[in-house]
């Protein structure tokens, strides 16, 4: 299967939307794009999509982050394979354009955070290599106007 991973564009907006709610997080086409066109702006967020062809079969997005504590590093913070083309390598090369791309900026280290409900996600990245730090909460608290 030739896999072509390139760039997020704006066309790919439907596609990028639909494998969203496939991770569990549901928004609209609309939505979507006014989020590709915010991190095309961004000099810390970059995003990949996995195609064939015209077929979308994935995307994934990584942002450049500093801790005060631990220093840069190059994190994961969103990936999804649709699940019609899952064990076909296709993560498997999303995570390979994120190494690359971390080499290319100098940063040493590459990370992940997942929901621990999902113990197939958590196979995937342990097979790559990637090696369990820390389990964590995370917290939100709503702060739009009421």
């Amino acid at each position: 299967m030739e896999i072509d991973i390139r760039e997020i564009a704006l066309q790919d907006a439907a596609a990028a939307a639909r494998l969203s709610v496939q991770l569990g997080y549901p928004c609209t086409e609309a939505e979507m794009a006014a989020r590709i066109a915010l991190l095309s702006q961004s000099q810390n967020d970059f995003a990949w999509v996995a195609a064939l062809g015209d077929s979308l079969l994935g995307w994934m997005q990584l942002t450049r982050t500093l801790r005060l504590e631990s220093g840069e590093a190059a994190e994961i913070t969103g990936l999804v394979v649709d699940s019609r083309a899952r064990g076909a390598g296709v993560g498997r090369q999303l995570v390979a354009q994120a190494q690359a791309w971390a080499r290319t900026q100098g940063l040493s280290r590459l990370l992940v955070r997942m929901n621990v409900m999902r113990t197939e996600s958590k196979g995937f990245y342990l097979q790559l290599g990637f090696k369990e730090k820390k389990q964590q909460v995370v917290f939100e608290l709503r702060v739009d106007a009421q």
